[in-house]
């Protein structure tokens, strides 16, 4: 269902997208280019999918203005158009704690930055 909106041009959504392509990674019916690991996990990954690339990032820890919560995991389409540089996403390993962002270098290149663990706390306002 997911698969006849796209090819019909339909919106589809970033949650929808983040289960959709581990599905289909799974199945053999699509590539991976990119897979970032982090304490032997992959925690996001850059496939190529009928011409296009699209960037998924596996659930994390998210900050919500009652606390941190689980964040599912998230996809999107990287199109030659976007800005760059541009932040494309933040996440967080579960194990270690390291921080990593997910920049847009240049048209359809995502780098990985290391960044130093998140601090968690409450904001009192």
């Amino acid at each position: 269902m997911i698969l006849a909106r796209i090819d019909a041009g339909k919106q589809v959504t970033c949650a929808e997208l983040g289960y959709l392509l581990p599905e289909l990674e799974r199945r053999g019916a699509i590539d991976v280019e990119m897979a970032a690991r982090c304490c032997k996990k992959i925690f996001a990954r850059i496939y190529r999918y009928r011409g296009k690339q699209l960037l998924w990032v596996g659930r994390h820890r998210g900050y919500y203005p009652d606390g941190i919560g689980l964040v599912p995991a998230l996809a999107g389409v990287i199109t030659p158009d976007m800005v760059t540089p541009a932040l494309a996403a933040i996440t967080c390993c579960w194990q270690c704690g390291q921080s990593w962002r997910l920049i847009l270098e240049a048209p359809m290149t995502v780098g990985l930055l290391p960044g130093p663990p998140p601090i968690f706390t409450e904001v009192a306002g």
